[in-house]
């Protein structure tokens, strides 16, 4: 299980602060969150990223390639808790994220917590979890940096 340590305002992942104050690690790839995240959203996607990067859940990255890529890019999903919040954020604070941190805005996929389902009521089959997409979408992204003749765009 991961754990959830809040954000400081110097050292890793500080250039996200004052927006975002929490975050969460898997094999060096990092989900950054704002207050209005709840922990056990954050956690639930945490756990889906490290599947994914994990799938048989031995410990270690199915490709190790990918995983350190992915953490030499400082690959990161941003977690707010709705579109809104995000859009806030990108329009007063994106531009000043890349550039103190000059991180590659390829390498970051926005995941709304408004979107994230963790449990489903009883028989209701509609609703869709979208943390499965969003970091899906950032594995994806790994894996197109190291093998771009496969899967990277065209």
């Amino acid at each position: 299980m991961s754990t959830v340590t809040d954000l400081k305002p110097t050292g890793i992942l500080s250039e996200f602060t004052p927006t975002f104050t929490k975050y969460v690690m898997s094999f060096g790839v990092a989900i950054v969150a704002t207050e209005s995240v709840s922990d056990s959203k954050l956690k639930h996607s945490i756990n889906i990223l490290a599947q994914y990067l994990d799938n048989d859940m031995d410990g270690f990255p199915d490709n190790q390639n990918v995983t350190d890529r992915m953490a030499q890019e400082q690959a990161v999903l941003m977690m707010t808790g709705d579109q809104l919040e995000y859009d806030l954020f990108s329009r007063d604070g994106l531009e000043k994220v890349l550039l103190t941190a000059r991180l590659n805005p390829d390498m970051m996929v926005h995941l709304p917590a408004s979107s994230v389902n963790i449990e489903r009521p009883e028989g209701l089959t509609t609703q869709y979890d979208q943390s499965l997409k969003g970091t899906l979408q950032l594995v994806a992204k790994g894996f197109s940096l190291v093998y771009p003749d496969t899967f990277g765009q065209r």
